[in-house]
């Protein structure tokens, strides 16, 4: 793969097309020394433009056991992403992502969840999956509850105004289980109007079954049942 990408990076290079890295931390790769070495190569080149540094998370489609393979523990990721902010503090091509996996930095405050971004997912686009299906995010695949229409059997405009849309758009609070905070809450309809809410994130700290629990940065979420912290 490295063999692969090496090519492709010279390729761009002789083109003079610029190009930017994303990076991600495993337990394979926590070491800062690999990390330091990828970025002094990239550094080398005329048109690469940034490299971005995040730390891989929780993937709701594999098992306990292979998360905890990948995962590095909070120690390592610590360590590692303090040596590069200190090497790299004035360097603007190296970018630090803020560690939001950590649990201290995880749960958001209640002024700052109800003005996060908008999520586009089923607001301004959707997925087309290889079978036709139309799903809200790339990353809920065919989770059926956003599973809004099928292309083999309606056009995109009979799918974007379709009544599987809309109902996750203007979302009842008859539609949520008695179980899940939401069903209650006082912020229900302005937390579901503004479109902030992460499906994805939801699944993956509560599992397929709970779609309709909050988002887990919400301040009034339960514990996730996954692991989805570094630790």
């Amino acid at each position: 793969y490295w063999k692969q990408m090496n090519e492709t990076i010279h390729e761009l290079e002789r083109a003079k097309i610029h190009f930017r890295v994303n990076a991600i931390v495993t337990k394979y790769n926590a070491g800062y020394n690999k990390i330091v070495s990828l970025i002094d190569y990239l550094l080398k080149f005329e048109y690469f433009n940034d490299i971005t540094i995040g730390c891989v998370g929780y993937t709701h489609y594999k098992s306990k056991q292979h998360n905890n393979l990948i995962m590095p523990n909070k120690t390592e990721i610590e360590l590692t992403l303090k040596i590069l902010i200190d090497k790299y503090a004035n360097n603007k091509k190296v970018v630090i992502s803020e560690l939001s996996l950590f649990k201290e930095n995880f749960r958001m405050l209640s002024n700052a969840f109800f003005k996060k971004a908008l999520c586009s997912g089923n607001f301004q686009g959707f997925i087309i999956l290889p079978d036709g299906k139309v799903t809200i995010c790339e990353e809920l695949y065919w989770h059926p509850k956003f599973i809004i229409g099928d292309l083999t059997k309606q056009s995109i405009m009979e799918v974007w105004n379709s009544e599987k849309a809309k109902d996750l758009v203007y979302l009842s609070r008859n539609s949520i289980r008695e179980d899940s905070v939401c069903h209650n809450c006082d912020w229900f309809d302005a937390c579901h109007n503004d479109g902030g809410k992460c499906w994805r994130e939801i699944i993956k700290s509560y599992g397929d079954e709970n779609w309709d629990y909050p988002d887990p940065r919400c301040p009034f979420a339960p514990e996730p049942i996954n692991n989805i912290y570094i630790g």
